[in-house]
């Protein structure tokens, strides 16, 4: 399911999750899944029937279909909520290095719910955070995220890596947007444009 991920950065973040699960090296199951996407391109590369290349298409369309992983930073995201709903130390370490800063909107709105939750003195009880929402879709979104598979124990640096994967999105869509610009400039010849974009882009990859 890893492996045809087209992003190098979400395969790294699933990966890293999968290890601290099963307790497998991050670098071995790297390779494994380097090792089954050089395997897979070995085999669609000229499809399942070379000698008649017309009909490579529609041999590859009977691949069977890749379940749909949630991006990187939405996974981050959920994970973090489901750490922040078992444990109040979590929150206050999450509120204090990403705050509301969450990509989602309901997400955000959750985070900010709980840090007043826990202000207030109460205790890590799921069904008593969610009691206190008034709110049908976000208490829809809470019991999605306590009934996914459990995050287990937490640790700075799981929280950091996923904080981390958090923040990293919007400069993602801001390079992308760089990107864009620089081709439009390049292709309308304005070299200097897109150069300044390009040291833009740089600035934003080193971020």
């Amino acid at each position: 399911m890893i492996a045809p991920l087209p992003s190098p950065t979400e395969r790294e973040v699933y990966l890293r999750e999968l290890a601290a699960e099963v307790d497998v090296s991050f670098e071995t199951l790297k390779q494994e899944c380097n090792e089954e996407r050089e395997a897979m391109k070995n085999n669609l590369q000229y499809g399942d029937n070379n000698p008649k290349r017309w009909n490579n298409g529609r041999q590859q369309n009977r691949q069977v279909p890749t379940p749909n992983l949630l991006p990187a930073y939405h996974a981050a995201e959920r994970k973090l909520i489901a750490w922040m709903l078992q444990d109040d130390e979590a929150a206050q370490y999450v509120n204090e290095h990403l705050g509301e800063a969450f990509n989602l909107d309901d997400h955000a709105a959750i985070a900010a719910y709980l840090y007043a939750y826990y202000a207030q003195g109460k205790p890590s009880d799921t069904s008593r955070f969610m009691s206190s929402l008034h709110d049908d879709r976000l208490e829809k979104t809470v019991s999605s995220i306590s009934m996914m598979d459990g995050p287990g124990e937490w640790s700075i640096q799981m929280l950091d890596d996923c904080i981390r994967e958090v923040l990293k999105y919007p400069r993602k869509k801001e390079y992308d947007l760089k990107k864009e610009e620089m081709i439009a400039a390049e292709r309308a010849g304005d070299s200097v444009r897109a150069a300044q974009i390009a040291i833009e882009m740089i600035a934003l990859e080193r971020q």
